[in-house]
């Protein structure tokens, strides 16, 4: 796959692999962690030919989430969630297209 970034909104205390998902990432693709994210570990020797960026993002305090809310409900903007099993993956990306 070739994705530029992937954003990552997990919050959770239970450990995930994330090492499946740099593959998705293209050469100098870039993983931002937001949020509670649990501890993770990075194969730096690979990063070093895929040159993969992992960066975080503060989410702010309550004032912002407050501020966020309000604004979504201003602008009837939702969320759409849509499980999928990691083996259909290429249909979910060819759906993206």
């Amino acid at each position: 796959c070739s994705l530029d970034f992937i954003l990552v909104t997990l919050a959770t205390q239970q450990k995930v692999d994330f090492t499946k998902f740099f593959t998705l990432l293209r050469p100098r693709g870039t993983m931002c962690f937001v949020g509670m994210c649990p501890p993770i570990s990075a194969d730096v020797f690979t990063m070093g030919f895929t040159m993969h960026n992992i960066t975080t993002s503060n989410t702010g305090g309550r004032k912002e989430m407050v501020e966020m809310l309000e604004f979504c409900a201003r602008n009837k903007i939702g969320a759409r969630v849509v499980e999928r099993p990691l083996a259909k993956v290429n249909e979910v990306l060819a759906e993206l297209e």
